[in-house]
């Protein structure tokens, strides 16, 4: 995993390399912060293209393997229950009693299953409605309405970069002990220094800076 410090020269190396603009590193962090999660939501996959797809998190073996970095588990201890706030996407449920997976139900669906003979929900299998955000955090409610023992599995939001520094003079003395890492793997890092450079010549409007970002990703080199 690239150190962010890399990671900032390389953005600032090819920023002087094409016109000599300055920035900032709490600028830089800025757009890193973007770009990660335009690759966050490109591995996830575009929902609203493919909607019967829940997330690409079970596409392929390398997607899975990119995101399972951010891939968390809780345990549902309450009911209803709140995710942390950073979590995202949720991956799944699983019921761990029996180890079954827990279907989840929308609102316009609840009342049926609720009410039928056939298929209610009971204690060796639940099922999970998301009712809601609160304070940010997603809210759970599992039925039937007791404290069950579910496991949910979810993808956090990746954690905003901070290059974290002093000064010395005119120098930057960087903090490696405080500063937030890019949480990803270096493939993707590559990915995501490409994505912040094109962003950036648009900020700076440096037709420069988005040619060439446009040619890398155009010639891979």
């Amino acid at each position: 995993m690239a150190d962010l410090l890399s990671v900032h020269r390389r953005i600032l190396f090819h920023l002087n390399k094409v016109n000599g603009a300055y920035i900032s590193h709490s600028e830089i962090d800025d757009i890193l912060d973007q770009a990660q999660m335009q690759e966050f939501s490109f591995l996830i996959g575009n929902e609203r293209e493919y909607p019967n797809i829940r997330i690409a998190v079970d596409r392929n073996l390398k997607v899975h393997t990119e995101l399972l970095r951010f891939k968390k588990n809780v345990n549902m201890a309450t009911n209803p229950f709140s995710l942390p706030t950073n979590a995202m996407y949720i991956v799944g449920a699983l019921n761990k009693s029996n180890s079954e997976q827990i279907k989840f139900v929308d609102e316009d669906e609840l009342g049926g299953i609720l009410n039928s003979s056939i298929v209610a929900p009971s204690q060796d299998y639940p099922i999970i409605n998301i009712e809601g955000t609160v304070a940010g955090g997603i809210t759970l409610r599992a039925y039937p309405n007791v404290n069950p023992n579910i496991d949910i599995y979810y993808l956090e939001r990746p954690q905003a970069p901070q290059f974290v520094y002093t000064m010395s003079g005119r120098q930057v003395v960087y903090d490696d002990v405080n500063s937030v890492q890019l949480l990803w793997s270096d493939v993707s890092i590559e990915k995501i220094i490409q994505r912040s450079l094109g962003m950036l010549g648009i900020h700076l409007e440096a037709a420069g800076v988005s040619n060439y970002n446009e040619t890398k990703q155009a010639t891979g080199n």
